[in-house]
């Protein structure tokens, strides 16, 4: 797995709690990826950063995020990445779900947008190892 550090932040409205560091497992794209558990208007949020756009969540497998929640994935994170893409398939779609690598979104591959009827279905794409999978719903 790449790096991982936690920084600690005095709560504010909209500041990140704790963060969480990733790197993008691909040798040709070192980059840094990070995870906040930030608090909006009183609520936490899950903010995932860098792999495929940014995306807050407000709950993570129909459960609210929470501190207990974050320190999961957190867990996850360093222990299995495979069962942190399988806590929520769209949330965590860049983690291949064959390999168990997490990828950013310019290591993966022929991404694309599968559209039913003229609506957006999902959008997929091949790791680096080729593996095919929906990356977002």
């Amino acid at each position: 797995m790449g790096s991982a550090a936690f920084r600690f932040e005095v709560p504010r409205s909209g500041r990140p709690y704790q963060q969480r560091l990733w790197s993008c497992y691909s040798p040709n794209l070192p980059r840094s990826r990070s995870i906040e558990l930030l608090e909006q208007r009183g609520r936490l949020a899950l903010q995932l950063s860098g792999f495929i756009g940014i995306v807050t969540a407000t709950e993570i497998a129909q459960k609210a995020v929470d501190r207990e929640l974050f320190n999961k994935i957190s867990m996850l994170v360093r222990t299995n990445l495979l069962e942190l893409h399988r806590l929520d398939y769209d949330a965590f779609g860049f983690i291949c779900r064959k390999c168990g690598c997490a990828y950013c979104i310019d290591c993966w591959e022929n991404v694309h947008e599968i559209f039913d009827e003229g609506f957006h279905d999902d959008t997929r794409g091949r790791c680096p190892e080729g593996h095919e999978q929906m990356l977002a719903d």
